[in-house]
């Protein structure tokens, strides 16, 4: 008898080390600066108030470690670039639960959520799949420099910030090539 597996679901935490040269006080103020001057989409379009961001190489950076760690670490599965936006948080203020797959569209829609703390603290609560399991949940915390990466299929989100500091949480979306 033969196990075949036709698709996994995973979460896996790491930390950005401080030797890859990313300032998260300045990731912070490209964001919020973004977050300033920006015009949101109607609410059709970005129903979860997600930050599109201008181009900056540092968020990059980030997507390059996360690329090769998943390569070395995980039997050499490579990720393609998908997109990168933003949420942020004040106090008081939590997220929408969401998960990253446009329903309308599923082969086009990313594969891996990689989410990134760059500032502030807090918790965020990833669903099971709806089957059997659908009442459960796991809830990890949140603090700058922590990555985690799953599925875009799971729901997420953050639980209310209870601190005065923003958080501001990179959310990058990846193919599986």
């Amino acid at each position: 008898m033969n196990k075949q597996t036709l698709s996994e679901l995973f979460i896996i935490e790491d930390f950005l080390p401080k030797e890859a040269n990313v300032k998260n006080s300045e990731l912070n103020s490209f964001i919020l600066n973004d977050l300033a001057t920006s015009s949101f989409e109607p609410l059709d379009k970005n129903r979860y108030g997600d930050l599109n961001l201008k181009f900056r190489k540092e968020y990059n950076w980030i997507f390059d470690y996360v690329v090769g760690q998943i390569y070395v670490k995980n039997n050499k599965m490579q990720l393609r670039y998908e997109g990168v936006s933003a949420n942020v948080e004040g106090l008081g203020q939590s997220s929408f639960s969401r998960h990253n797959v446009n329903t309308f569209d599923i082969f086009n829609s990313p594969d891996i959520t990689v989410l990134y703390c760059v500032n502030g603290e807090g918790e965020i609560v990833i669903e099971y799949p709806e089957n059997i399991y659908k009442e459960k949940f796991i809830t990890l915390d949140m603090e700058p420099r922590k990555i985690i990466i799953f599925n875009s299929g799971l729901k997420y989100y953050f639980l209310k910030n209870n601190f005065k500091d923003v958080r501001t949480t990179l959310c990058y979306k990846a193919r599986i090539v």
